[in-house]
């Protein structure tokens, strides 16, 4: 590692578990303002009852291929989904500092769902990890930072 990385490595400050969660929470809300209209406006009283993971191919691209790619354009532009924009976070690459690659975006967000087995232990491993990093952050070599 180069004095560079280190120092840079330094002067970031790893964002702990709570105030990633508030990212997340605030998060959550722009895209069901998004997504829950869409899908009611399709499917009806239906998309609100049915107990089907996916009702269809258009319940698939509005409910999991339209946040996907919404989260690694944040990623990629602004280093931060809005939440964590907000909250005075930024998701980097951990050795570096830098705006994370596509391949790393890419394993971060399926990195969600290793994440959630079993019982979210990846996301609440944040609050015990010395860097602060979940299993998909791990899995992608990112971490998320306090903007400086």
């Amino acid at each position: 590692m180069n004095t560079l990385t280190h120092v840079a490595t330094a002067e970031r400050k790893p964002a702990g578990f709570w105030i990633r969660f508030l990212a997340c929470v605030i998060d959550s809300i722009p895209i069901a303002f998004v997504t829950v209209p869409i899908l009611f406006a399709m499917y009806g009283q239906e998309f609100l009852t049915s107990t089907g993971l996916i009702k269809g191919p258009a319940h698939f691209l509005v409910s999991y291929v339209l946040p996907l790619v919404f989260t690694i354009a944040c990623w990629l532009l602004w280093r931060g989904t809005p939440g964590k924009v907000i909250c005075g976070l930024q998701v980097v690459d951990a050795a570096t500092g830098e705006t994370l690659e596509l391949w790393q975006t890419v394993v971060r967000y399926l990195g969600y769902l290793v994440s959630t087995i079993p019982l979210f232990l990846g996301f609440i491993w944040i609050a015990f990890d010395r860097r602060k990093q979940g299993i998909h952050d791990k899995l992608a070599r990112s971490q998320v930072v306090w903007r400086i």
